[in-house]
């Protein structure tokens, strides 16, 4: 979520209309984060009814996300909540897709993770947007496998992949918010290094690690790292994964209540409360209530792996 440090008048007095404040933000597309972004919103704003706008009109409501439109000119309250561009780059896609060597050094890290460590692994779509993931990578990440080792998970609603996040033993991927689902949820995470078309490209999710999260939790990891990784992430003291969990979650709500009030009257003609949700593990039930069927449900006894971003 985004918003300036400093309003200018204008801007303030628009605010503060009644006119029904936007959400603005990549959630028109098909990918793990930017499907999360209006939910939390909603969440801890619970007295706004807020429009859900994009670039592009799109209808996600049966993988969790909402009916987005596109956004109209003179939105007075407008929140941008998170999401680069409609699609990621296909340059990165690429490397990841077409290039055989990259998916054997990753099956071959996953390998070695899961030997050291006697854990399963879950590999599951963190989006499928264009140029996100394909599902032949990890089609073919599987085959590469250990009989046994490995499975897909192909659910694409965003809660059913929340609640195979919260029952895992921890994540490796190279999508931030798979990253960040995995510290709500106070579990070791492990970052892939994502390809990089230059050596000046940010990275944004060692960007949130450094800021973020105790020294120590691996993350810009190469494949023939991946073993390694997971056991200095699996042996970080549960309590250390919680107090950075509820330290992350209380600077967001602290930075929620110094600008919720500029949204105006709410819905129901008071003044802007925040609420705290609760994000529970989810166990062998979905977000929705609904129970996962069998084939789906998450095991506690495994890692979940994303590997594309």
């Amino acid at each position: 979520m985004r918003t300036d440090p400093e309003i200018d008048g204008t801007t303030t007095m628009a605010m503060k209309t009644r006119a029904r404040p936007v959400l603005f933000g990549a959630f028109d597309r098909h990918n793990f984060g930017d499907l999360l972004f209006p939910h939390l919103l909603t969440a801890l704003l619970p007295d706004h009814h807020f429009a859900f706008c994009g670039l592009a009109a799109r209808d996600l409501r049966r993988f969790g996300g909402h009916r987005v439109t596109p956004l109209a000119p003179g939105a007075p309250h407008l929140v941008h909540v998170g999401g680069e561009r409609l699609t990621c780059g296909a340059w990165q896609a690429a490397v990841m897709l077409r290039d055989p060597g990259e998916t054997d050094a990753l099956a071959d890290g996953l390998r070695e993770a899961a030997a050291a460590s006697g854990l399963g692994i879950v590999l599951f779509h963190a989006g499928a947007a264009p140029w996100h993931d394909d599902p032949a990578l990890y089609e073919n990440v599987c085959a590469r496998l250990p009989q046994g080792c490995a499975g897909l998970f192909t659910p694409l609603h965003v809660w059913d992949i929340c609640a195979l996040i919260a029952a895992s033993r921890g994540t490796i991927a190279s999508s931030l918010h798979a990253r960040i689902a995995a510290l709500a949820f106070a579990l070791p995470r492990v970052s892939l290094r994502k390809p990089q078309a230059g050596p000046r490209q940010p990275d944004t999710v060692a960007a949130f690690a450094e800021t973020w999260e105790p020294h120590g939790l691996p993350h810009g990891v190469e494949p023939a790292e991946i073993g390694n990784a997971t056991a200095r992430a699996l042996a970080t003291p549960v309590g250390v994964l919680r107090d950075n969990a509820q330290a992350v979650c209380a600077a967001c709500r602290a930075s929620l209540a110094q600008w919720a009030g500029l949204l105006g009257p709410t819905r129901l003609g008071q003044r802007a409360r925040w609420a705290r949700p609760s994000f529970r593990s989810h166990g062998r039930r979905s977000r929705r209530g609904r129970t996962l069927p069998a084939r789906q449900r998450p095991r506690a006894r495994r890692v979940g792996a994303a590997g594309l971003p």
